[in-house]
């Protein structure tokens, strides 16, 4: 963000950076650092590890609480399987949608991600 309308120096780096002109308005310097494309491969080793899983359930066999359990179960291990460290994955997203056209049925979804281990 920059903080007034004086021109500032930017750094690119990135894939986008090779396709960014060399003059931009609002902008005094065009910095590209050198190996500036691997920037894209550093955040991507830095980010989260994630695992998901989905399942469809019938709630006359199994309770509404299991399938959830187990789904979440499922997706954290599939985080861990993919290289998160155990005690860092969470459950970012929780889905649960009835089947239209089976009774007492639902599909429960789940997200989980974790640092890398």
């Amino acid at each position: 963000m920059k903080p007034s309308a004086a021109p500032v120096p930017i750094v690119l780096v990135g894939g986008g950076s090779v396709i960014s002109p060399d003059g931009l308005a609002g902008v005094s310097a065009v910095i590209r650092p050198d190996h500036a494309g691997a920037a894209n491969a550093v955040g991507a080793a830095l980010g989260d590890v994630a695992g998901q899983a989905e399942r469809v359930f019938s709630l006359r066999e199994t309770s509404r609480q299991e399938a959830v359990d187990a789904v979440r179960a499922e997706a954290i291990e599939r985080a861990v399987e993919a290289g998160a460290a155990a005690g860092t994955v969470e459950v970012l997203a929780l889905e649960e949608l009835p089947v239209a056209y089976m009774e007492d049925t639902v599909i429960v979804r789940a997200r989980a991600a974790g640092r890398l281990a």
